[in-house]
């Protein structure tokens, strides 16, 4: 069986294929943004696309990116904001950074 932390994702299966193992990869890289960001803060698909990129050229990561990111809100592991608002994942469109999860306390007192 496979541990994993909570806030961790589980290693991708032996049989993934690239794509998924790739996914997996950039799932992780943004688990690691928001567990680096300070609480409140948020960050950009792109700070993260530039973190997986070993070139310039870290715009053809946006999508994948971007989907992850879609994925882990789905889960409740992180949240998608839109003009500093959480936004429903599956309504992802134009410009969006990404936080950890707030707890609802943290929220209430807010």
């Amino acid at each position: 069986m496979n541990e994993t932390s909570p806030d961790q994702p589980e290693s991708p299966p032996d049989h993934a294929t690239p794509t998924e193992a790739a996914d997996h990869g950039v799932a992780a890289e943004i688990l690691r943004h928001a567990e680096a960001c300070p609480p409140g803060k948020s960050f950009s698909p792109e700070d993260v696309a530039r973190a997986l990129s070993q070139s310039l050229e870290f715009q053809r990561l946006l999508t994948a990116v971007r989907r992850a990111a879609q994925r882990l809100a789905r889960d409740g592991k992180i949240e998608i904001l839109r003009k500093g608002k959480p936004i429903n994942p599956d309504e992802l469109r134009g410009v969006i950074r990404l936080r950890a999860r707030r707890d609802t306390a943290e929220t209430d007192t807010q």
